[in-house]
Protein backbone atom coordinates (compact mmCIF):
# COMPACT_ATOMS: atom_id res chain seq x y z
CA UNK A 1 0.00 0.00 0.00
CA UNK A 2 1.19 3.38 -0.64
CA UNK A 3 -0.16 4.13 3.26
CA UNK A 4 -0.68 1.37 5.73
CA UNK A 5 -2.05 2.65 8.67
CA UNK A 6 -3.45 0.01 11.27
CA UNK A 7 -2.02 -0.19 14.62
CA UNK A 8 -0.86 -2.78 16.44
CA UNK A 9 -2.38 -1.86 19.94
CA UNK A 10 -5.58 -0.66 21.39
CA UNK A 11 -3.70 2.15 22.57
CA UNK A 12 -2.17 3.24 19.51
CA UNK A 13 -4.47 5.48 17.61
CA UNK A 14 -5.42 7.14 14.12
CA UNK A 15 -6.09 10.85 15.83
CA UNK A 16 -5.41 14.12 14.32
CA UNK A 17 -3.57 11.89 11.07
CA UNK A 18 -3.66 13.80 8.01
CA UNK A 19 -2.62 13.45 4.11
CA UNK A 20 -2.78 16.64 2.05
CA UNK A 21 -1.78 16.58 -1.52
CA UNK A 22 0.03 13.25 -1.45
CA UNK A 23 0.20 11.13 -4.68
CA UNK A 24 -0.27 7.60 -4.21
CA UNK A 25 1.16 6.00 -7.66
CA UNK A 26 1.76 2.64 -8.88
CA UNK A 27 1.84 0.43 -5.62
CA UNK A 28 1.32 -3.19 -5.61
CA UNK A 29 -1.42 -2.81 -2.76
CA UNK A 30 -3.58 -0.21 -2.28
CA UNK A 31 -3.65 3.45 -2.80
CA UNK A 32 -4.58 3.55 0.85
CA UNK A 33 -5.37 1.02 3.32
CA UNK A 34 -6.48 1.80 6.82
CA UNK A 35 -7.62 -1.20 8.90
CA UNK A 36 -8.70 -0.68 12.88
CA UNK A 37 -9.27 -4.36 14.03
CA UNK A 38 -7.29 -3.44 17.04
CA UNK A 39 -9.08 -0.39 18.50
CA UNK A 40 -11.28 -0.91 21.68
CA UNK A 41 -13.69 1.50 23.42
CA UNK A 42 -10.42 2.70 25.22
CA UNK A 43 -8.48 3.74 21.92
CA UNK A 44 -8.04 7.20 21.55
CA UNK A 45 -10.73 8.84 18.78
CA UNK A 46 -10.21 8.33 15.14
CA UNK A 47 -9.84 11.39 12.82
CA UNK A 48 -8.06 11.21 9.58
CA UNK A 49 -8.54 13.62 6.33
CA UNK A 50 -7.03 12.63 3.20
CA UNK A 51 -7.30 15.96 1.21
CA UNK A 52 -6.29 16.79 -2.89
CA UNK A 53 -5.19 13.56 -3.38
CA UNK A 54 -4.30 11.30 -6.02
CA UNK A 55 -4.33 7.31 -6.37
CA UNK A 56 -3.21 5.90 -9.41
CA UNK A 57 -2.30 2.94 -10.85
CA UNK A 58 -2.88 0.18 -7.88
CA UNK A 59 -2.48 -3.45 -7.88
CA UNK A 60 -5.67 -3.75 -5.77
CA UNK A 61 -7.73 -1.15 -5.15
CA UNK A 62 -7.73 2.92 -4.25
CA UNK A 63 -9.13 3.81 -0.64
CA UNK A 64 -9.19 0.28 1.69
CA UNK A 65 -10.99 1.16 5.16
CA UNK A 66 -12.26 -1.49 7.56
CA UNK A 67 -12.39 -2.87 11.01
CA UNK A 68 -14.41 -0.04 12.11
CA UNK A 69 -16.12 -1.76 14.84
CA UNK A 70 -18.84 -0.19 17.21
CA UNK A 71 -16.24 0.66 19.65
CA UNK A 72 -14.69 2.94 17.15
CA UNK A 73 -15.48 6.83 18.44
CA UNK A 74 -14.04 10.14 16.99
CA UNK A 75 -14.92 12.43 14.04
CA UNK A 76 -14.10 9.60 11.86
CA UNK A 77 -12.34 9.57 8.65
CA UNK A 78 -12.55 12.13 5.69
CA UNK A 79 -11.69 12.33 1.79
CA UNK A 80 -12.35 15.00 0.05
CA UNK A 81 -11.00 16.19 -3.49
CA UNK A 82 -8.96 12.92 -4.26
CA UNK A 83 -8.70 11.04 -7.12
CA UNK A 84 -8.88 7.41 -7.76
CA UNK A 85 -7.74 6.23 -10.94
CA UNK A 86 -6.69 3.41 -12.82
CA UNK A 87 -6.77 0.81 -10.34
CA UNK A 88 -7.16 -2.92 -10.27
CA UNK A 89 -9.87 -3.57 -8.26
CA UNK A 90 -12.41 -1.16 -6.59
CA UNK A 91 -11.92 2.91 -5.81
CA UNK A 92 -13.19 2.84 -2.58
CA UNK A 93 -13.74 -0.43 -0.48
CA UNK A 94 -15.48 0.20 3.48
CA UNK A 95 -15.65 -3.10 5.00
CA UNK A 96 -16.63 -4.53 8.42
CA UNK A 97 -18.04 -1.71 9.60
CA UNK A 98 -20.52 -0.96 12.01
CA UNK A 99 -23.32 2.05 11.44
CA UNK A 100 -22.45 3.07 15.07
CA UNK A 101 -18.60 3.53 14.40
CA UNK A 102 -17.19 6.90 13.42
CA UNK A 103 -18.17 8.08 9.60
CA UNK A 104 -16.56 7.95 6.98
CA UNK A 105 -17.13 11.02 4.52
CA UNK A 106 -16.05 11.87 1.45
CA UNK A 107 -16.94 14.37 -0.65
CA UNK A 108 -16.02 16.22 -4.41
CA UNK A 109 -13.74 13.26 -5.03
CA UNK A 110 -13.61 11.20 -8.42
CA UNK A 111 -12.84 7.42 -9.32
CA UNK A 112 -12.59 6.22 -12.65
CA UNK A 113 -10.78 3.39 -14.50
CA UNK A 114 -11.57 1.23 -11.32
CA UNK A 115 -13.17 -2.11 -11.75
CA UNK A 116 -15.99 -0.93 -9.34
CA UNK A 117 -16.13 2.41 -7.97
CA UNK A 118 -17.25 1.25 -4.84
CA UNK A 119 -17.64 -2.11 -2.38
Amino acid sequence: SGADLEPDNYYQGMTNVSFEGCRFLDNRGSGVNMYLRQSTSKSPPVSATFRDCTIDGTGRGGFELGAMLPNVSGPGVRIENCHVQNTTGFGLSIFDKSASAAPIHVADSSFAGTSDPFV
